[in-house]
């Protein structure tokens, strides 16, 4: 998997719909210098941003 280009389409797109997230687990560990193995993407997101049809 492309973690780079997954990460921003899934960025541009949360961005576009204005719902606040953030990067959690080891990526948002990287972000602020942990290095830790991972193979997928956390995020958390306010459900208040989100369509309650597909939430």
């Amino acid at each position: 998997m492309d973690f780079l280009r997954a990460l921003t389409e899934l960025t541009q797109r949360l961005d576009a719909s204005r719902v606040r997230y953030a990067l959690i687990g080891g990526f948002g560990m990287a972000m602020h210098g942990v290095q830790r193995a991972t193979v997928d993407l956390d995020f958390v997101l306010a459900l208040d941003d989100l369509d309650p049809s597909v939430a």
